[in-house]
């Protein structure tokens, strides 16, 4: 699904304010000027105007068709990954080098060592089923269930839950799906159920989110 000029915009602001670590001072207005005027506010730090701005390049990157028509690889997965964190942390597209664990959990999640092996059968996993032709609650369970293993591997030193949510809306993008965002309001919901690996109740809050941006999308016309 290729995704409209004007709704493009929406999306990418609406992920950047869910995605910003500085909710607690940059407003969804704050991250309008800077994606939509280009304009860094003054109070605005170096470091939040990047974690803002690098959402537009992710975006940018997985509604490209010429990435679209590609099965996700290492190659997707780690520029996803470098572009999220591009001028934030220097480990940026780089599989993690020390233990690490999901926020709020004490639950171990995999070792550097183990990190490649798994990453790659979770790939290999979504590229096979997507394969074999899936409807589109098919789809959205597959969605989630990769959502839940990408978080328990935790590939990445720093950014997990945000490049996770990103690849696997390539994903959607690529079968011709809306998209999701996680806003505020779920995240504490959208955690227990990664936390409990509940792929049931996960489902049940993707095929909202989707509907939600089915909507959304219907409503923009460049």
């Amino acid at each position: 699904m290729q995704l409209t000029d004007s709704y493009f915009d929406d999306l990418c602001v609406r992920i950047a304010h869910q995605f910003s670590s500085t909710q607690s001072y940059l407003t969804k207005k704050d991250i309008e000027t800077i994606l939509i005027d280009r304009i860094i506010p003054s109070e605005v730090a170096v470091k939040d105007f990047y974690e803002v701005d690098n959402i537009r390049f992710v975006i940018e990157y997985i509604n490209n068709q010429r990435h679209l028509d590609k099965e996700i690889s290492f190659e997707e997965l780690f520029e996803i990954h470098y572009l999220l964190m591009n001028r934030i942390d220097s480990s940026r597209g780089n599989f993690k080098s020390e233990s690490n664990k999901l926020d709020g959990s004490d639950f171990q999640t995999a070792s550097p060592e183990e990190t490649p092996i798994l990453t790659k059968q979770w790939m290999d996993h979504i590229n096979s089923q997507l394969r074999t032709g899936m409807d589109n609650q098919e789809l959205i369970e597959l969605v989630a269930e990769s959502l839940i293993t990408f978080e328990h591997i935790h590939p990445f030193q720093r950014g997990n839950s945000e490049t996770g949510q990103l690849a696997l809306i390539f994903i959607l993008l690529k079968e011709k799906s809306a998209p999701f965002v996680i806003e505020s309001g779920d995240k504490r919901r959208y955690k227990r159920y990664i936390h409990e690996k509940n792929v049931k109740g996960l489902v049940s809050l993707l095929n909202e989110k989707i509907s939600m941006e089915e909507n959304k999308i219907a409503n923009y016309k460049d």
